[in-house]
């Protein structure tokens, strides 16, 4: 019986594992998958060093997708501010 291919994502892992092993931040994350229109669907490896992120997860074709993500000043995004209201909203300490 021939050998089974393995899932991209599992094999994307092992392919980063330098990384993974000196990350500041690592992880494996899951995308909802309900709407169908979602760019992290699924399975996820999240990565960041310094102040740039990297998640992979897979298209609906099985090939991976790299999103990239670079740190920014707080409270310049829509979402971050939205962030900081909630919690401050409960009282909680932000720096």
């Amino acid at each position: 019986m021939p050998k089974k291919e393995k899932d991209p994502m599992v094999l994307a892992r092992k392919a980063l594992s330098g990384f993974w092993e000196n990350a500041l931040l690592r992880g494996r994350c899951w995308g909802r998958k309900k709407d169908g229109q979602n760019p992290f669907c699924g399975s996820n490896i999240t990565l960041a060093v310094h102040n740039e992120a990297v998640s992979i997860s897979l298209n609906p074709k099985g090939k991976l997708v790299i999103h990239e993500f670079k740190r920014v000043k707080v409270g310049t995004t829509l979402f971050g501010r939205e962030i900081k209201a909630a919690l401050l909203k409960k009282n909680l300490p932000i720096v």
